[in-house]
């Protein structure tokens, strides 16, 4: 599942490690839901261990980056985030201008 999205879950563990301290740089990490299902129950068993990982790990590990970072789940997004909820990209992204620029003046 990972290896299918381009990436393993050692190189996304790998990349949450090296991405340092963001102090309070402001963050929001956009999270779906939904556990990802194949027909193949193999796949389909590997794909929710990732996902326990990857929703319960390392995505609040990502969000604790900053002081101010949080994780947000957007409720009836699966994998595709950006595509499926624009909208919900658009407000963390607002969200993240406008606490940049209150903290700048």
């Amino acid at each position: 599942m990972a290896a299918a999205a381009g990436c393993t879950l050692e190189d996304n563990v790998a990349q949450v490690r090296a991405a340092g301290n963001l102090e309070d740089r402001p963050l929001i990490v956009l999270t779906s839901p939904k556990q990802f299902d194949y027909d193949d129950p193999a796949q389909t068993k590997e794909a929710s261990v990732f996902f326990e990982i990857w929703v319960h790990q390392l995505q609040p590990q990502l969000a604790h980056l900053s002081t101010r970072g949080r994780q947000v789940v957007v409720p009836d997004a699966s994998f595709g985030i950006p595509y499926e909820e624009p909208e919900a990209v658009v407000r963390a992204v607002r969200e993240v201008v406008t606490e940049v620029r209150a903290a700048r003046h």
